[in-house]
């Protein structure tokens, strides 16, 4: 029997991988673009503090508007990259065959595919030729398994992965979203014209209500896997267990949340170097 060790380098997988990859590092431009254009409204009041003639207010409704565009993208985006890796995730794990992934059917998910690395050939080249450890980060080996592992031990090991990593994402993006409540509201009480810079703020109000509504069905789904955790300290990790526990992850997937990854690698790379320090 192929091991997940094996099958995750299959031509089709890492095609899906590397167009999975390519989703996310979109999503995090365009989300670093939308954080980019609230912290420029934020600040533009203070700038333009003796402004008499309202340019502040128009200028903070025209990158409301960028804010909107770029947030929408970052989602579109986050929408591909969560179905490409369900695939990913379902096919390895032998889950059997679904009609859709997330919210995209296999040939619409196979035709991005193609165009994304039709678009790119020579990165996808480069990417399906390195691994995660290599001086350029490739797709090949995505997931780190031994080979001692049992099929069941290789699933387990794949879903906590990917388990420490979205907590760590998440509790990065708390982080920003309280951020900018702070200085939304600091720039309201610091601006002149507020009816005019409330309709200015209208999309950030918005992508504050989502964020806070986001971060609430996150917790919800942390608790979820959670208690799915504990469940596998108390009886055997069977395909029951495994299929509860990857719904729980593909549901927090598809959650519009920013994968700030280089913020993550920052984050492990400095946790890594403390501990050769230390040691």
């Amino acid at each position: 029997m192929t091991s997940i060790k094996e099958k995750q380098n299959e031509s089709q997988i890492l095609k899906k991988q590397y167009a999975a990859r390519h989703c996310y590092n979109c999503a995090e431009l365009f989300g670093v673009l939308s954080w980019i254009c609230c912290i420029v409204i934020a600040i533009v009041p203070f700038v333009f503090e003796n402004d008499t003639t309202n340019s502040s207010a128009y200028l903070i409704a025209l990158l409301t508007i960028f804010e909107f565009s770029f947030d929408n993208i970052c989602q579109w985006y986050i929408k591909i990259g969560a179905a490409l890796r369900i695939y990913i995730d379902n096919y390895l794990f032998k889950f059997g065959e679904q009609e859709y992934y997330g919210e995209m059917s296999l040939n619409t998910l196979d035709c991005i595919t193609n165009i994304v690395i039709h678009l790119h050939k020579k990165t996808y080249k480069k990417q399906i030729e390195n691994s995660e450890t290599d001086k350029i980060s490739g797709v090949k080996d995505w997931y780190v398994l031994d080979e001692s592992l049992t099929p069941y031990d290789e699933i387990k090991s794949c879903q906590l992965s990917n388990i420490n990593y979205d907590s760590v994402i998440t509790k990065i993006h708390f982080i920003l979203t309280i951020s900018l409540i702070i200085g939304f509201i600091a720039t309201i009480f610091k601006a002149d014209n507020h009816g005019l810079l409330l309709c200015a703020f209208l999309s950030i109000v918005i992508k504050i209500v989502n964020y806070i509504i986001d971060i609430n069905r996150y917790n919800k789904c942390k608790k979820h896997i959670e208690h799915i955790l504990s469940q596998i300290e108390v009886v055997e990790y069977n395909v029951e267990i495994a299929k509860k526990l990857q719904e729980a992850i593909n549901h927090r997937r598809q959650l519009n949340v920013v994968p700030f990854s280089f913020i993550y690698y920052g984050y492990l790379n400095l946790k890594e170097k403390i501990c050769s320090d230390i040691n």
